[in-house]
């Protein structure tokens, strides 16, 4: 049952993480909406030797490869709780009608657990809170907003199965 219990709970961060990722790529797309956007990316190439289908769970820390780092999108929010020596790998930040959402991806050679632990600790302090989370075998997920604002919310994940010895973490952050 257990077993049963984490993959309906992975399957609901999945779930979670394309319907606000359909949301966001659907406010790119109104007719009547005033979209701006701004992204940094850097990608490496994977040949046939190097590409995997699936990468077991990060469970402990790691000697994998981070990709390049990024900068910080402009007024992501100072106060809002990143992962001690996290690198910056990709963000954008979209614009509708004045109100910015940003994108995040950070890149750690530490565990999961590590990380979960980290923003289980951090989002229910401060002026965050998390209104749910969910983990399971190599990943975590959580939903948040901000106590003094309501209106700012977000969506975090925290991925080891995505890159040999990475945690991936990606943060949607914004603002109704």
């Amino acid at each position: 049952m257990r077993g049963h219990r984490s993959t309906g709970r992975q399957r609901l961060i999945e779930w979670t993480l394309a319907a606000l990722a359909v949301t966001l790529v659907g406010t790119g797309c109104g007719g009547s909406t005033n979209v701006a956007s701004t992204t940094q990316t850097h990608s490496s190439p994977t040949s046939g030797a190097n590409a995997s289908a699936s990468a077991a769970p990060n469970t402990s820390s790691g000697s994998g490869q981070l990709d390049p780092e990024v900068s910080m999108p402009a007024n992501f929010p100072s106060d809002f709780p990143i992962y001690p020596g996290a690198r910056p790998t990709q963000q954008a930040t979209l614009a509708s009608n004045g109100n910015p959402t940003f994108e995040v991806t950070l890149e750690t050679l530490d565990s999961v657990d590590k990380v979960q632990a980290f923003y289980t600790a951090q989002l229910k302090q401060g002026d965050w809170t998390i209104s749910f989370e969910a983990s399971s075998t190599g990943t975590y997920g959580a939903t948040f907003t901000r106590q003094s604002n309501s209106k700012y919310s977000g969506l975090l994940s925290v991925d080891g199965t995505k890159k040999q010895g990475v945690t991936v973490i990606g943060v949607v952050l914004g603002s109704s």
